[in-house]
């Protein structure tokens, strides 16, 4: 069976590589929220979070912006583009 979640989730993982994007998701309280991530030159540690191994619900970024490791729920991601 196909999982169209992880196939998302590293078709994004490819771009976050390649340099910066802006990402805007709804977080949990509700809120939208406008981060501007990458996975590019970035610390490689993640505070023990993982793209590879974790869930295909979710992708670790590095927000830029504040310095430090996000993890976001893929499905509250409304906007995904290229700064």
């Amino acid at each position: 069976m196909i999982n169209f979640k992880k196939i998302k989730k590293l078709g994004m993982i490819l771009r976050l590589k390649t340099g910066l994007y802006r990402l805007v998701f709804i977080k949990r309280d509700g809120s939208t929220r406008i981060m501007l991530a990458s996975l590019r030159g970035v610390p490689v540690t993640s505070g023990g979070r993982s793209n590879v191994h974790g869930s295909p619900d979710h992708i670790v970024v590095y927000d830029v912006e504040n310095q430090g490791w996000k993890t976001i729920i893929i499905d509250t991601i409304q906007e995904f583009s290229r700064v």
